[in-house]
């Protein structure tokens, strides 16, 4: 449309998303009525529908990616929980083979606490045993420093006294202190100041208590009831060993105190020593039936028994599981079952949960008679089957004669009882643990699968992202070729900016999927250090002069050249870390250091005259610093310090992950420092491992200058670190620096006479009476350009102020100062003794530099028969136009058959070729 007034015209176009529109495009020039045709009103209308587009794909990619995330979070939780269930049903079979295998309480419960604080990573594990005459609980033996010194002391709790371990004692069960500072019967013991949650569980043996397992944690909340269960579960292994190892000592000391009975001690210590490889067995089969088979057998011999049965039951009593001593079909089976829990021995056991003696059946009445029984029994013995605390079976055994069984079977009989509940519990874990092993298995292949998934999908979104972005970008540096006005080329300039931004974060994403991925990977070839940390910092320095932060970096003299690598990988990791150094310091400064340490590296990746480096990286600033509660969030996918960094600085969260990792691919690590106090900032680190190669260092570098040696400067600023870099490296040529903080402190030694080769002038200075421009000018009223050369040091941003001041200078330098250019400067003014120059009035640098012209004479120099396979219109016009400029007609191919007819039918110099197409791709 025509303006209002009659001047100039207006193009509007619709940003619409899904038919909605959600903003505009205008185009204004207010000079010409006709400056805009109806192929202008076209390219902005693809322009609009590809920028559309490219903000649906973003919101697409962000809510996969937060739902990939959330996902991967859930499974990665679930991982964690059936691994922490695995380690602890492995821990707990790990303590069935320490506690069957030894039989000195001593050195059993030595071992038992070091295993269990060692595998769960426990703060302090105690066991404590009741002393005779049950008043107190006695440490025997603990985790630790703590737990030494405790020993040492003979610690004892009262029992029903205040404290966990006495609580438990007086009530003969397990009780949990989510967190001690409100449990009321906590004994705050000043040895283990870190403790914060704990649990105690008793020690049963034959429906007794005797000792408390005690485990103290440094977290709140850090148990469960499948903790306490399976804690439950160990304590009861120990109780059965120590019964057993109490047992076994006490055979021990009737051998020593009746000799006259020594062949029959040594048989009852056979005896112990065959329950002891019962017990063995049955944690080495974990199948019930063989279990259970193995230790009827076993018991039965150990007594001399005629035969045996054993009966499972269940919380109700009800019988789920028996092994009959003698042979029956199903049906004759469950009958007897039925009789025997009513009215026989092993009901009565199970109803009053108490061993059971009869040395003659025909004086008890607790002894059922079975019709068609094989052998009239006259003698019998059961114990109940306890687990924690609860009945869950009973063990019967037989004989013909009697008075067969005395007190000695039924202690034996008692603790293969015992036995025999451990058994269970380990094969009832046994079956858990395959179930375990079949969800883990499960959860990785869905985990791979998810990552697999996700992978490809952000390689193909990737991909789908940047063709519509290239078409704006394309167009929009088009765009900035034709003659537009001022606002409309800022206008330009800020969607190129956008466009470069929404680039990077894709990058971000494809080199996160590649991580993930197991697939990236570095290069190795010969690079300048020093070269690419300048180029590094380049990169932010505009960014760094806008908000006026001192930027510098400096580097150890020890550090080689040139080095064996990947620089633009290693320049990623520091741009990245620079970037965010300059992001979140609002006032202040970035400095980075680089220093090396020569590796004694095996033979075989030592080459010829070479030496490998650990290179140590360090970028220190004046910022918001980052606390240590938000530190651990540094280095996850996704995630900044705090969700409010992202809402106010943007980004993905990416950076410090994949930079983290490339530095890993490079040999070396990262790490961070703060102290989380604004003004302090933070200092990230990072190494990286190359090898020096043995090529001659620059002029620079070399140890001795004698063209420099022993030359006066006088140093201008008020950055002291700025100043501090500066006074190091001139020193390190062997010249004479003096610094000088302020302007007036500048002009009074020269005043009093004071005499120098250079001046270095820094034009950000603000002294106390005069700018750096003024203090140059005032310089000149005192030396002459001949007597006192001046060097500028300033951004280049503010070049046009100082070229603006129409000021004599030697020499004009960039910040952040670059050795090799300080070099080169002071060698042509001190030694060549260069004419003075004035300080080049160049353009200020803006965040986009301008496209260069196109050249429409180029096809006429360089004649070329191009063909282009694209399936995409947009970014079809988008290289017409640009070829077109160029002064190329060319041929178009819509997909990979097209193209093959095309080369088929006539010759081509040139083939532009896109990757994913319909019908044949590019590869």
């Amino acid at each position: 449309r025509r303006l209002r007034g009659g001047t100039g015209a207006v193009i509007v176009v619709p940003l619409l998303l899904k038919g909605q529109v959600i903003g505009t495009i205008i185009t204004i020039n207010h000079i010409d009525q006709r400056a805009f045709t109806q192929q202008d009103v076209e390219m902005l209308m693809a322009l609009t529908a590809h920028a559309a587009t490219a903000i649906e794909n973003v919101e697409l990619v962000s809510k996969t990616t937060n739902w990939a995330h959330t996902l991967e979070q859930q499974v990665a939780q679930r991982m964690r929980e059936l691994e922490r269930r695995a380690t602890q049903i492995s821990t707990v079979a790990e303590v069935a083979r320490v506690v069957t295998s030894l039989l000195d309480p001593e050195q059993l419960i030595a071992q038992v606490v070091d295993l269990i604080q060692e595998r769960f990573g426990f703060y302090y594990v105690g066991l404590f045993l009741l002393d005779e005459n049950g008043e107190y609980a006695v440490l025997s033996q603990g985790s630790g420093e703590a737990g030494r010194l405790m020993k040492e002391r003979a610690h004892r709790l009262q029992v029903g006294g205040q404290s966990m371990v006495g609580w438990v004692s007086a009530n003969k069960r397990a009780r949990i202190a989510l967190d001690v500072g409100e449990e009321s019967v906590h004994f705050a013991n000043p040895l283990l100041p870190g403790t914060h949650s704990e649990v105690a569980l008793p020690l049963h043996i034959g429906g007794q208590i005797r000792g408390v397992l005690d485990v103290q944690s440094t977290e709140v909340a850090a148990f469960d009831e499948s903790d306490v269960a399976v804690l439950q579960n160990m304590t009861d292994q120990v109780a059965v060993a120590l019964e057993n190892a109490r047992l076994y000592t006490a055979v021990q000391q009737e051998l020593v105190e009746r000799r006259q009975a020594e062949a029959a001690l040594l048989a009852q210590k056979q005896l112990f020593e065959n329950l002891v490889a019962i017990a063995r067995a049955t944690v080495e089969r974990p199948a019930l039936e063989d279990t259970l088979q193995n230790a009827l057998v076993v018991t039965t011999t150990l007594t001399g028994a005629k035969q045996g049965s054993i009966f499972l039951v269940d919380e109700e009593g009800v019988v789920t599981h028996s092994i009959l001593g003698r042979t029956t079909e199903r049906g004759e089976q469950s009958s007897i079952v039925g009789k025997v829990m009513k009215s026989g021995l092993a009901g009565w056991v199970i109803r009053e949960r108490q061993p059971a003696l009869i040395s003659d059946t025909y004086e008890d009445q607790r002894w059922l008679l079975l019709p068609d029984a094989p052998f009239m029994v006259r003698s019998a013995l059961a114990v109940p089957v306890m687990s924690g605390g609860s009945l869950v079976g009973v063990l019967t055994l037989q004989h013909e004669a009697p008075h067969h069984f005395n007190l000695e079977h039924l202690s034996l009989m008692q603790a293969a009882a015992d036995q025999m509940a451990l058994a269970l519990r380990n094969a009832q874990m046994y079956e858990e643990q395959r179930d375990l092993v079949d969800q883990l298995l499960a959860a990785k292949e869905s985990a791979e699968a998810a990552n697999r998934a996700k992978s490809d999908f952000l390689a193909t979104m990737s991909h789908e992202l940047r063709t519509p972005l290239t078409a704006v970008l394309g167009m929009t540096n088009l765009l900035l070729n034709t003659p537009v006005t001022p606002d409309q080329k800022e206008y330009a300039e800020t969607i190129l900016t956008s466009g470069d931004a929404l680039l990077s974060l894709i990058d971000d994403l494809l080199d996160f999927s590649k991580i993930e991925a197991g697939k990236l990977e570095t290069e190795q070839q010969p690079f300048d250090l020093r070269a690419c940390v300048e180029a590094s910092l380049d990169l932010v320095s505009a960014r760094a002069a806008e908000k006026g932060l001192a930027l510098a970096y400096k580097a150890d003299s020890a550090i080689p050249g040139t080095l064996i690598g990947d620089m633009a990988r290693l320049r990623q990791v520091v741009v990245n870390l620079l970037g965010n150094a300059v992001k979140f310091t609002e006032q202040g400064e970035v400095l980075l250091t680089i220093s090396a340490t020569p590796l004694a590296s095996p033979g075989e990746r030592q080459g010829e005259g070479a030496e490998w480096y650990e290179l140590h990286f360090a970028v220190k600033d004046t910022g918001i610093g980052i606390p240590a509660e938000r530190r651990g969030h540094l280095f996850k996918a996704f995630s900044q310090g705090d969700a409010s960094m992202t809402r106010r600085y943007g980004g993905t969260g990416l950076g410090l992950v994949i930079s983290r990792r490339l530095t890993e691919l490079m040999g070396g690590r990262m790490w961070v420092e703060s102290e989380g106090v604004l003004g302090q900032g933070s200092t990230f680190h990072f190494t990286i491992q190359a090898q020096a190669t043995t090529a001659p260092p620059p002029a620079y570098l070399l140890p001795e200058q004698p063209q420099l040696r022993g030359k006066r400067l006088l140093i201008v600023g008020e950055n002291a670190m700025s100043r501090s870099i500066l006074k190091e490296q001139l020193q390190a040529w062997g010249m004479v620096p003096q610094e000088s903080a302020s302007s007036s402190d500048a002009l009074e030694l020269l005043r009093r006479g004071a005499r120098f080769d250079a001046a270095i002038l820094d034009i950000e200075v603000q002294g106390e009476e005069v700018d750096s421009l003024l203090l140059a000018a005032q310089i000149r009223q005192q030396r002459d350009s001949q007597s006192l050369p001046l060097v500028l040091l300033t951004s280049v941003a503010r070049r046009e102020a100082a070229a603006g001041a129409q000021i004599q200078f030697a020499a004009a330098l960039s910040k952040p100062i670059k050795p090799s250019h300080l070099y080169d400067t002071l060698v042509g003014l001190l030694v060549a003794q260069a004419e003075h120059v004035p300080v080049p009035s160049s353009a200020p640098t803006r965040a986009i530099a301008a496209l260069p012209t196109l050249d429409p004479e180029m096809a006429q120099r360089i004649p070329l028969r191009i063909l282009m396979a694209e399936d995409n219109v947009v970014n079809q016009k988008l290289t017409l136009r640009i070829l077109k400029h160029l002064g190329y007609q060319v041929d178009v191919a819509q997909n990979g058959v097209e193209a093959l007819t095309a080369v088929q039918e006539q010759s081509y110099d040139v083939v532009l070729m896109d990757v994913q197409m319909p019908e044949m791709d590019g590869l």
